[in-house]
């Protein structure tokens, strides 16, 4: 082939390679175009399908929660659980394993309330509801400081005054001396008299008997007398022998309070001047005597405690006397146990004399009675007047034949008065 055909030969191949190049290149273009919005389609449906599937998913969780809750709230615990881990399989939350672990508590099976409320917290650690349920948990197991723990978490999430208020009770049952720091800070926070009770308390326990009733001090509110406020008041003033304080709120509590509660407040006084026979429990007793005759409150025991201090204490026979006949008048229903206990009240301070003659204002209303004939002979035994105990029981054993509490005590006046034979018999007959 001439040079110059050969030339144009291959200058033909090179330009048809162009074009068939170039046509190649916009074929390759267009197919991957279709290639992309193929993957777009296909993710447009997946994402469809995912939508219409979490729906699905939800409306079925919701519906499980539902029903569980019907059930929880009639009681039926174990339906409740099971549809609660349903919802739980479309749905698993912090929300839903609480209610698990709520309806497992309700049923008392702490092992699995915990259980679960630890699942609930691995979806979310800061559930308040679920923190609590664990707090709860570790108190009925009697673990106090990782119950402070956790509570100490909730209280750091949701700082209001009642979560506040039940991380101080946690606290003051496993650590009163941290108890006391917080509380201190806490009352600065919010200054009540149900924080001041609790920290008095608290002062107490440790002995520090003088903060124990100025911390409550400082919230005493003229004419303002709730019970817990004023009984704790009342027992710091005790504890720290500040005794005519005690008996001067007492005096200022007519009228104030139900006569219930000052009935309480006379018996807690008695309770505290019996235990102390110092002078100024003595003065004490001579105010709270004078406040309670102003009061005239109608309790039989409270007149026979007072009538006892008035015989122990004071030696005041002539008030004690005063204070059991007035007693007895107002005793309804053990009349008679009343009477038994005047006489050893008598009895114990060996004041038998007294005694007899207490007891010999009732022999018409209760000489039928053995154990009133009873009472009564123990006393003539303890005055040496034994023929007269004798006689006295003879008599009874006529109303109560065969009876072998007479016997022994005729037994033992007989032996008394030396008069063996008859002793004996009477013994054998008990």
């Amino acid at each position: 082939m001439p040079r110059k055909k050969q030339k144009r030969v291959i200058k033909i191949a090179i330009i048809t390679f162009a074009a068939l190049f170039a046509l190649g290149a916009c074929s390759s273009g267009r197919d991957a175009e279709k290639s992309n919005e193929y993957k777009k389609l296909l993710k447009a449906r997946a994402m469809a399908s995912f939508k219409k599937d979490s729906a699905e998913r939800v409306r079925s969780a919701v519906f499980y929660l539902v029903e569980g809750s019907k059930y929880e709230q009639e009681g039926m615990y174990a339906d409740a659980i099971l549809n609660y881990q349903q919802a739980a399989s479309f749905d698993s939350s912090a929300a839903i394993f609480y209610a698990i672990a709520n309806c497992f508590k309700k049923m008392g099976n702490y092992e699995r309330t915990y259980e679960n409320a630890l699942k609930s917290l691995s979806f979310n650690p800061d559930f308040v509801p679920s923190l609590e349920l664990l707090t709860e948990y570790y108190i009925t197991n009697g673990e106090l400081k990782k119950a402070a723990d956790v509570y100490e978490k909730v209280v750091r999430l949701s700082p209001d005054y009642d979560k506040k208020s039940t991380l101080g009770l946690i606290y003051q049952n496993y650590d009163t001396v941290k108890a006391v720091r917080y509380y201190e800070n806490l009352l600065k926070e919010y200054p009540n008299r149900d924080l001041a009770v609790r920290l008095s308390s608290l002062y107490s326990s440790l002995g520090e008997n003088e903060k124990a009733y100025k911390v409550l001090e400082k919230y005493r509110k003229r004419g303002v007398f709730d019970f817990n406020f004023t009984a704790r008041l009342l027992e710091a003033y005790e504890k720290a022998g500040k005794y005519e304080k005690a008996v001067d709120l007492i005096s200022k509590l007519k009228n104030a309070v139900p006569d219930d509660d000052l009935k309480y407040y006379y018996g807690e006084a008695t309770r505290f001047l019996w235990a102390d026979s110092s002078s100024n429990a003595l003065n004490a007793l001579s105010l709270l005597i004078e406040s309670f005759d102003k009061d005239s409150l109608d309790d039989p025991r409270l007149y026979f405690l007072l009538g006892t201090l008035c015989e122990r204490k004071s030696r005041n026979s002539k008030k004690a006397k005063e204070y059991f006949e007035k007693s007895v008048s107002l005793e309804k229903d053990e009349k008679l146990r009343l009477i038994s206990d005047i006489v050893g009240t008598y009895y114990s301070e060996k004041n038998y004399k007294s005694a007899l003659k207490f007891i010999e204002r009732y022999d018409d209303l209760y000489r039928d009675s053995l154990d009133f004939v009873l009472l009564k002979t123990s006393l003539y035994f303890s005055l040496d007047s034994d023929r007269t105990a004798k006689n006295e029981l003879l008599a009874a054993l006529k109303i109560r034949n065969a009876e072998p509490r007479i016997y022994a005590q005729l037994g033992f006046a007989y032996h008394k008065l030396k008069r063996y034979d008859s002793a004996d018999f009477y013994y054998e007959k008990a």
